[in-house]
């Protein structure tokens, strides 16, 4: 897990709570880029494909029917990508999906999308994409602005199951404690 705003309070979540995962809390002085971190922390990953969350998400969808999605791609689709249908497109990466489910277009925070559907920021990348990450020199390195352009026709979008929120404004924080109660 990445940490920086409020890292203490983070870490102190994570040691009062037992975890039947492993978990490795890495605070960044100086913020990397959701891609950066990725770099940055690269002796985490494998061979195996990987999940990646922005945790600025409240998400119920079942993450194993993600996976198993992921499991059964197209053969070129190196990265499932979860999507949402959003209220506020403008402040979203909207996709634009063809018939096969794959995303064949992406906008991030446009003044007009061109729809509603929305990136979850939940990824499964493949060893591949992970080990394009870890090469690229670019100090600020972003997801959504420099790694999902390069996929694009390669990304499968999986429509979320459940419940999915941005809750990395205060409006949505409040819809989402709404919605729980």
């Amino acid at each position: 897990i990445n940490l920086h705003y409020q890292a203490e309070k983070v870490e102190i979540f994570l040691e009062q709570n037992t975890h039947t995962i492993s978990v490795h809390p890495v605070y960044e002085t100086q913020l990397l880029g959701t891609a950066g971190t990725i770099r940055q922390n690269k002796q985490f990953f494998d061979e195996a494909p990987t999940l990646v969350a922005h945790a600025d998400n409240f998400c119920l969808s079942d993450l194993n029917k993600l996976r198993k999605a992921h499991a059964t791609r197209p053969q070129d689709a190196l990265i499932t990508m979860m999507t949402f249908e959003t209220l506020d497109p403008k402040n979203c990466g909207i996709v634009e999906v063809n018939a096969e489910g794959l995303v064949i277009g992406f906008h991030e925070k446009v003044e007009n999308p061109p729809g509603n559907v929305a990136n979850a920021a939940v990824y499964i990348f493949e060893a591949e994409v992970i080990d394009n990450i870890t090469r690229c020199s670019q100090h600020n390195l972003d997801i959504s602005l420099d790694v999902l352009p390069r996929y694009i026709g390669r990304i499968q979008a999986w429509p979320a199951n459940k419940f999915h929120i941005d809750i990395g404004t205060l409006p949505n924080l409040k819809r989402a404690n709404e919605w729980m109660m």
